[in-house]
């Protein structure tokens, strides 16, 4: 099994970047001068820490622990979202939202059982919990933005805890009462 870092790169991605190539002559000499590394370094070792989480077992038994002291049941439907959907959005505090799917994923099966839905339902609060953005440094692309915008990180920080809070309190309710209108959910 390949590591999660090795990338296979089609022909017209390898096109892609023999166009980057300084001697090209598609871009300025001092194209690659101007790139601040600071934020791709950020970015490489935050989406790699899911990969880390998920390959030391690490994620998995936090998880596993937290199915156990879960309380999942299929007579409480409601209960059972909004702690699938917060055990996403914990999980995406402790290893970035990159690291969500291959840390949760595994349980999906497990979940499903212990909520008498589909597996499909559950990994569907996978997503609404990982879309949850809490904190900046969880989204990889909102920290180049802090960066690159060379913006203020308590603006952004205040702005997600705010634009969080609504998402869980209204957009949550919003998105249960959907799926139970079409079926998807007890």
């Amino acid at each position: 099994m390949s590591p999660p870092a090795v990338v296979a790169m089609t022909p017209r991605q390898s096109l892609a970047l023999a166009c980057l190539y300084p001697g090209s002559g598609l871009l300025p000499a001092d194209a690659f001068g101007k790139l601040r590394f600071e934020a791709i370094f950020y970015v490489a070792g935050i989406v790699s820490l899911g990969a880390v989480a998920d390959a030391s077992g690490l994620g998995a038994a936090l998880a596993r622990q937290a199915l156990d002291v879960l309380p999942l049941s299929p007579d409480a439907p409601g209960l059972a979202f909004a702690l699938l959907a917060g055990l996403a959005t914990v999980v995406g505090l402790g290893v970035t939202l990159p690291g969500v799917p291959p840390v949760v994923t595994p349980l999906v099966p497990d979940l499903a059982r212990a909520v008498g839905w589909t597996p499909m339902a559950v990994a569907m609060t996978e997503v609404v919990g990982f879309s949850s953005v809490i904190l900046p440094y969880q989204a990889p692309p909102l920290v180049v933005a802090i960066q690159s915008g060379y913006l203020p990180g308590r603006d952004v920080a205040r702005f997600c805890l705010l634009t969080s809070a609504v998402t869980i309190l209204a957009l949550w309710p919003l998105d249960y009462w959907w799926w139970r209108w079409l079926g998807v959910v007890g």
